[in-house]
């Protein structure tokens, strides 16, 4: 994810979201390898979307946590449902 997001930040911004990284403002979170077939599982349901890796460790990270709202530019998440049949909120649209 951090991949992700520093891909989509201009350059500036993605160096300023490293370094709060090494300062301990941002939380890193692990997806277990024993959760990845659940991951693969949620990009077969949605593969008539564009579900790729990150959003499906977005959803199960929301899910695991048990969190309503997230962001990100993706706009698919109205569609997408956790584990618990839950919607997720996007902040940034």
């Amino acid at each position: 994810m951090i991949a992700e997001v520093c891909a989509l930040l201009p350059p500036r911004s993605a160096v300023a979201f490293l370094r709060d990284i090494g300062r301990g403002n941002v939380t890193l979170a692990h997806v277990p390898e024993s959760e990845f077939p659940v991951l693969a599982a949620m990009m077969e349901k949605y593969a008539d979307r564009p579900m790729d890796f990150a959003d499906a460790s977005l959803l199960w990270l929301a899910d695991a946590l048990g969190l309503a709202d997230i962001a990100t530019l993706d706009g698919g998440f109205h569609i997408y449902r956790t584990r618990r049949g839950r919607t997720l909120r996007n902040r940034f649209l």
